[in-house]
């Protein structure tokens, strides 16, 4: 019971976490040097704001960062888990431009 409880928090801890991620702005070669800091030397947000003074990162989304790389072994996010990607084409642009025509003829 005791377990159950432990681990739902952590969930908990990981959804707040994984949100803060995306404010973390992390590049991928420091999400790898910040996961193997972690797995190998132990460090903690703290320590790794101390090493890393000149980055503009907040203790509570490293805080999430590394809890997200203690339960799943790493520090990306899930495929498909972020917002779709969308892409200025030539299309878009003369749909765009044939709405707002319409709409300045209609009124």
């Amino acid at each position: 019971m005791l377990f159950a409880l432990i681990f739902c928090q952590s969930l908990n801890r990981l959804q707040r976490g994984l949100s803060a991620i995306a404010e973390l702005l992390v590049t991928k070669e420091y999400g790898i040097l910040i996961k193997v800091s972690r797995q190998s030397k132990g460090y903690s947000a703290r320590k790794l704001l101390e090493k890393f003074p000149d980055k503009d990162w907040s203790c509570s989304a490293l805080d999430g960062l590394l809890l997200q790389i203690d339960i799943t072994g790493s520090a990306d996010t899930k495929s498909g888990s972020s917002r779709e990607r969308t892409v200025c084409t030539r299309d878009m642009q003369v749909s765009v431009q044939m709405a707002t025509t319409l709409s300045t003829n209609c009124a």
